[in-house]
This record gives structure tokens, sequence and C-alpha cells, in this order.
């Protein structure tokens, strides 16, 4: 990680405050935790859609052989 560097040259993070320091590191936590949910969510909704779709098909394929 880059360390953003003030006037002087010193980083940033040794002047913030230790408190300061650890509520980023929670918001960067709980964006990673968002992220790691909204991928869950998409691959759940992926799996859900595909699973009626294949049932969809399936049915239309049984009735197709009824109306032959």
């Amino acid at each position: 990680m880059i360390r953003p560097l003030n006037v002087i040259g010193r980083p940033v993070f040794a002047k913030m405050g230790r408190t300061r320091m650890i509520k980023l590191n929670q918001q960067a936590l709980a964006q990673q935790q968002a992220l790691a949910d909204r991928a869950i969510n998409a691959k759940k909704r992926l799996l859900i859609a595909t699973f009626i779709l294949v049932i969809l098909l399936s049915l239309i394929f049984f009735l197709n052989q009824f109306a032959s």
C-alpha cells in the first residue's frame, strides 16, 4: 500500500490518530464484507435463474411429447 505524503514528506497516517486508523480499517472491512455479500447474492440469483430455466425447458419438452 502506498502511503500518501503530506507537504513535509512524512506519511499522513503517522500524524493521524490511532483511532482514525482503526476506524478506516473497520470501514474497509465493512466494504469488503458488503462486496462479498453482493457477489454471493448474485451467484444465488444466477443459480435460481438457471434452475427455473431448466425446469421450464424440460416442461416444454415434456408437453411436446404429448402433443405429437
